[in-house]
């Protein structure tokens, strides 16, 4: 057996195995999010499909440029999750670096993102880049899973900044810390641990195997479509503390915020099915963002319409045929319709 772990180790070293961004275990800077200036792979499946080469920069996010507190010319930040993280997007073709390449040189376009992070930790992305870059303009990037992945009774992921009720019944956050010991660190130097755990994703085998066995779940947006009651309740009291928090943690108004909303493409692709889509849980969830954030003076920019009439007009899909993630194309119609704003020149 050690003998065989072995072999597949030096074999998996040869190909191009998902092998980062890895967490920052231990860092002298407390902002540090992932190894930086760290090239990586990232790869989908056991078939590695999908091959792309990043890497990290002084700051442990992924991206080519390195972020100055230094330069002069306004920022814009571009906050979300593994949709602006874009490990699946080759370098220079992601929402961010599209959208730099049209506002420069006369803007700044940085983005701060973790695969997995929901909407209470967008909320210490934005206070990372108030304190240490003071943006002018700031984009977020909301999908379908930001909602109840807030709540820390729902989820309670290492690194991440979660909602926990606080004083007088409001949501503060809560960071739960990452792991430190060696071994880990360790672990995820091997190019065997890599592949079973980021390729073939064995995490979470007991959940495909009951699905194999007649377990069936809805899904819309990348979430459960199920939107009972209590997860409703509990998503609208994370969308108030979000808004409510936002512009305190950003050190920007609301006009000056750009909330990106993902749409349902499932009722672009099948119009059919529209009201079934509009009553799911991010259905609700999108039309609740949407009016509250607009009522508080948030600049909204939803999806829904940029992607239905470009699919109208071209029949082109906005993700990949095994990955419900934007592809190339969604990032480009994204960035093209916030580079025609107006955006902050100070």
């Amino acid at each position: 057996m050690l003998a065989l772990a072995l072999l597949l180790e030096g074999v998996l070293r040869q190909l191009p195995v998902q092998n980062g961004p890895n967490a920052a275990l231990e860092h002298a800077d407390p902002d540090v999010w992932f190894e930086p200036d760290r090239d990586f792979s990232y790869s989908r499946g056991w078939q590695l499909r999908g091959s792309n080469r990043l890497s990290t920069n002084g700051l442990g996010f992924v991206s080519a440029v390195d972020y100055s507190s230094e330069d002069p010319r306004p920022l814009v930040a571009v906050i979300g999750d593994s949709y602006v993280q874009a490990l699946m997007i080759p370098s220079g073709q992601d929402l961010a670096a599209r959208l730099r390449a049209q506002l420069s040189p006369n803007q700044r376009v940085y983005a701060f993102a973790a695969s997995g992070a929901p909407l209470s930790q967008y909320l210490a992305f934005a206070d990372l880049a108030r304190r240490r870059f003071r943006p002018a303009a700031l984009v977020v990037v909301i999908v379908g899973n930001d909602f109840d992945e807030s709540l820390r009774s729902v989820r309670w992921e290492p690194g991440f900044h979660h909602f926990e009720p606080g004083a007088a019944a409001e949501l503060e956050l809560a960071r739960r810390p990452l792991p430190s010991s060696a071994f880990y660190s360790t672990l995820r130097g091997s190019a065997l641990v890599n592949y079973l755990f980021r390729n073939l994703e064995i995490r979470s085998l007991p959940q495909r195997l009951r699905a194999l066995h007649g377990e069936r779940v809805r899904y819309a947006g990348n979430t459960r479509a199920e939107a009972g009651p209590q997860r409703v309740a509990a998503s609208l009291q994370v969308i108030d503390a979000f808004l409510a928090q936002l512009p305190e943690q950003s050190g920007l108004p609301p006009q000056r915020i750009v909330l990106v909303l993902d749409s349902l493409r499932r009722a672009i692709y099948e119009p059919e099915r529209t009201q079934e889509l509009a009553g799911s849980y991010f259905g609700v969830m999108r039309g609740e963002l949407s009016e509250r954030a607009l009522r508080a003076g948030f600049a909204v920019l939803d999806t829904q319409d940029l992607f239905f009439q470009h699919y109208a007009r071209h029949g082109e899909r906005f993700e990949f045929p095994d990955d419900g993630h934007w592809n190339p194309l969604a990032h480009r119609l994204v960035a093209n319709a916030l580079a025609q704003r107006s955006w902050p020149r100070h």
